[in-house]
């Protein structure tokens, strides 16, 4: 996908380590070259051998899927992809580049198991949205964009147009476990895996300051409430530097199962995202 990112280029930093040694002088001209003296025969303390350091012990499940949602929060840039199944829908699956502050993202959109060669495309930078309907098509400016004030918490689900989500993994889940190791995009992950209920997600509302997050995610209860959903089954993939790199939510419905898959890369990677070519 050419998303029009350009990588930021960051001049590695220099540790220099400064040793100073102080040299040991003759007092006198006649203590020089003499036999050892009384003293240095005597029997040196033996070296005690310095104690390895233990490791630190993991973080407890609940601690790791809470940092690794406030973490999520503060990112700067990242790459995702997302697919969504949803009873009586096609597959719906995106891949997308975001920065946070000032905010842009370029978004592909496509139906893998229908039309998987025609992909749409979104592209917000400075506040205007660029739409291309095709992957040969042209480009063309929509106007202004929504709201671009915040984070990935507050435009995750916005800008990706989630019809599943939320899109942030939650920083609570009852019955959290670890479940195992795997690698996962060449990083070395702990999966774990809880429960979130639509209740959980009804009660977080009156948490969301951001109005317009507030009323989309209160749109999104409402329908999981309407197709009988009470709870999902959630899964995180955490690194080891404590960054969420995949969240999965399944649930079943009245009309059958529901499943989001998100992937989380390139976190704060440095690139940035320019308009679509004048005239294209």
């Amino acid at each position: 996908m050419n998303t029009g990112l350009r990588t930021r280029h960051h001049r590695p930093k220099r540790a220099v380590i400064a040793v100073v040694t102080g040299t040991l002088l003759c007092a006198a001209a006649t203590g020089c070259g003499e036999s050892p003296s009384a003293a240095d025969d005597a029997p040196r303390p033996a070296r005690s051998t310095p104690r390895a350091s233990a490791p630190p012990a993991p973080a407890s499940p609940a601690r790791a899927v809470r940092e690794a949602a406030r973490q999520l929060r503060q990112v700067t840039s990242l790459r995702v992809t997302l697919s969504v199944e949803t009873p009586g829908a096609s597959m719906r699956a995106s891949t997308a580049a975001l920065t946070f502050k000032p905010f842009s993202m370029d978004r592909e959109d496509f139906a893998p198991e229908e039309s998987p060669d025609v992909r749409a495309r979104k592209r917000i930078v400075g506040g205007v949205t660029y739409a291309q309907g095709s992957s040969d098509g042209p480009w063309v400016r929509r106007g202004g964009s929504p709201t671009t004030d915040g984070g990935w918490e507050q435009l995750a689900d916005q800008a990706l147009e989630n019809p599943m989500g939320p899109s942030s993994p939650p920083a609570r889940l009852d019955d959290v476990r670890r479940v195992g190791t795997e690698p996962f995009h060449g990083a070395e992950t702990t999966r774990y895996r809880g429960t979130l209920t639509v209740a959980a997600l009804r009660a977080e509302l009156a948490h969301v300051k951001d109005p317009t997050q507030r009323a989309h995610r209160a749109r999104r209860v409402a329908e999981y409430e309407a197709r009988g959903v009470r709870q999902f089954t959630a899964e995180l993939w955490i690194d080891a530097d404590g960054f969420a790199r995949q969240y999965v939510l399944k649930g079943a419905s009245s009309a059958g199962p529901m499943e989001m898959v998100l992937t989380y890369d390139g976190i704060n990677s440095g690139f940035s995202i320019d308009p679509p070519p004048t005239g294209s």
